[in-house]
């Protein structure tokens, strides 16, 4: 039987004692592990009334804060976007930003009552494992 591509994910940037308290408190996949989208978040920025160019900034000190501070999922509330524009700007660059960031590991937006499309979880590497 082949090991699930979650576990490997979780087993590399979960540290053991996490592993234990999401497998007590989250929701598990096939494999009997928890899945990132249910680990519980540790920190929240709301981008809402911010210029671009100020989101930008506020993101960035944001990521480094959390990664100072040893935090494993953060969540980014960057609304949907103006009406009829479709993806909104600030939207694409937490988007962007996040891709491009050493740091970070799997995204993905929570369950619509949590803020949907609206927001956009990230777990967080260690520094020792950030990407090259």
């Amino acid at each position: 039987m082949s090991e699930h591509p979650m576990d490997r994910y979780l087993e590399r940037y979960l540290p053991p004692d996490d592993l234990d308290k999401v497998r007590e408190n989250g929701e598990q996949t096939r494999s009997g592990r928890t899945s990132p989208r249910n680990v519980p978040i540790d920190a929240t920025l709301d981008l809402h009334g911010y210029r671009l160019s100020e989101a930008r900034v506020r993101l960035g000190e944001f990521l480094g804060e959390c990664l100072a501070q040893g935090a494993r999922k953060v969540l980014i509330v960057h609304g949907k976007g103006s009406h009829g524009s479709g993806v909104g700007r600030i939207r694409q660059m937490v988007r962007e930003e996040l891709e491009n960031n050493g740091f970070v590991g799997a995204t993905g937006h929570p369950a619509a009552r949590n803020g949907g499309t609206g927001a956009t979880w990230a777990m967080l590497r260690r520094r020792d494992q950030r990407s090259r």
